[in-house]
């Protein structure tokens, strides 16, 4: 018979095909089922095997031989999650808009929707492996159930810990995590703008009373680094709203204002030495080093929303010889506004304090509504706290501009 390109041939595969025993074929599959439960409980996954049917049941061995071998490492690189974003794509059949999203309400379920136009009425079911395959687009099922376990793995769990599967790259010669999430969230952001900021009406109604305008927020910076921001404010508050905060403010005050005003926790001078510690407290907890690089990230792409290459897209801002690459940082600050020196990269102090000025009003609001929906009685209790949230906005908006200013100077520098 015919020898084939890769030396075997017909008589080979019918031989093989007789050797075939189903049983066998079927207590590896369990084996392997058991084994990847069993990675799930030593992981920080917040699901369960059940949380994986239809991902394990349309999976064949060597995929799910993949998974184990994934789950055991924690972590893959983020070319390998771009090859996964290719083969999903492929197989649910979406563009990049349709793709964006359909990945966005996997890490961010409804939690955005206010910010992404036709968010609401999603089609949840364009995770569905079946439906696609009924669409009668049956090649490469499982490498895109594949890739739905592993995006699912690599959202973070409740309260902040750590996300079951890491995705990685290499940054300034070390591995770390890219903020993949926060790279989706900016392409989708970017592809589904609101037209005339957030349509949301709690939005619209909540954040001019709290001296915001909803309509100067662009979704893509509400769902990448204004929206961090905003969280940082948020978390800063909450800190202030602390009981060991308050009671610290409540006993440095003078003897005649706790005779006046026995209950009241403010304190103008205690309080502004809080301010520091809280505003790092939340840049620290909402704004680490992986989502600021997704942010950053994120929003310098700009794919073709009715084109057919999102992995492609993304790999290209980890190709050191791309331009995606070697100017994310000029391409963040010149979608933003941010001004810069193009010889130096450095920001003048009038041109920082522009942009903070530009901005610093709704991430107050945002991050204040935030406070609020988390607490919903701490604004009331701790009015002083209120007064504070403009300077929490300010000082994280400053460390904004500093890390995108040392960013700038390195890549002209390079």
């Amino acid at each position: 018979m015919t020898d084939r390109v890769d030396g075997t041939s017909a008589a080979d595969e019918s031989q093989t095909i007789a050797l075939q025993d189903p049983a066998a074929d079927a207590a590896r599959d369990d084996e392997l089922n058991r084994s990847i439960a069993a990675a799930l409980d030593r992981s920080n996954s917040r699901y369960q095997p059940n949380d994986f049917r239809a991902e394990l049941g349309a999976m064949d061995s060597a995929d799910k031989s993949r998974l184990l071998d994934i789950l055991n490492r924690g972590e893959v690189s983020v070319q390998e999650a771009a090859t996964m974003v290719d083969q999903f794509q492929r197989y649910h059949g979406g563009d990049n808009r349709a793709t964006a999203s359909a990945l966005r309400e996997v890490y961010y379920p409804d939690g955005l929707d206010r910010f992404i136009e036709g968010a609401p009425p999603v089609d949840k079911s364009v995770l569905d492996l079946e439906r696609s395959a009924r669409r009668g687009d049956a090649a490469g099922k499982s490498d895109a159930a594949l890739a739905q376990a592993v995006f699912k793995l690599s959202r973070q769990g409740e309260n902040y810990t750590e996300e079951s599967v890491a995705i990685t790259g290499t940054i300034n010669g070390e591995s770390r995590s890219v903020g993949f999430d926060h790279i989706i969230a900016g392409l989708d952001g970017r592809m589904n703008a609101q037209a005339g900021g957030a349509t949301d009406f709690g939005v619209r109604a909540g954040v001019p009373v709290l001296g915001g305008d909803p309509g100067a927020i662009r979704s893509v910076d509400a769902v990448t680094w204004l929206g961090d921001a905003a969280a940082t404010v948020q978390i800063g508050a909450q800190q202030l709203s602390d009981p060991q905060r308050v009671g610290e403010r409540m006993q440095s005050r003078s003897l005649l204002e706790q005779f006046l005003n026995p209950g009241s926790s403010v304190n103008a001078g205690k309080l502004q030495e809080q301010i520091g510690p809280a505003a790092s407290a939340g840049w620290d907890k909402e704004a680490p080093f992986e989502d600021r690089l997704g942010d950053i990230i994120g929003l310098g792409l700009q794919p073709d929303p009715n084109g057919h290459n999102l992995g492609a897209t993304i790999a290209s801002a980890f190709d050191p010889q791309s331009e995606a690459f070697q100017q994310r940082y000029r391409n963040f600050a010149d979608d933003v506004g941010l001004r810069y020196d193009a010889g130096t990269g450095a920001v003048s102090e009038a041109d920082k304090q522009a942009f903070i000025d530009r901005h610093a009003a709704n991430v107050d609001a945002l991050g204040t509504a935030l406070y609020g929906l988390a607490q919903p009685g701490a604004p009331f209790a701790f009015p002083e706290v209120l007064g504070a949230t403009r300077d929490l906005a300010r000082i994280n908006l400053d460390r904004w501009v500093e890390e995108v200013e040392a960013g700038l100077s390195s890549e002209i520098r390079r």
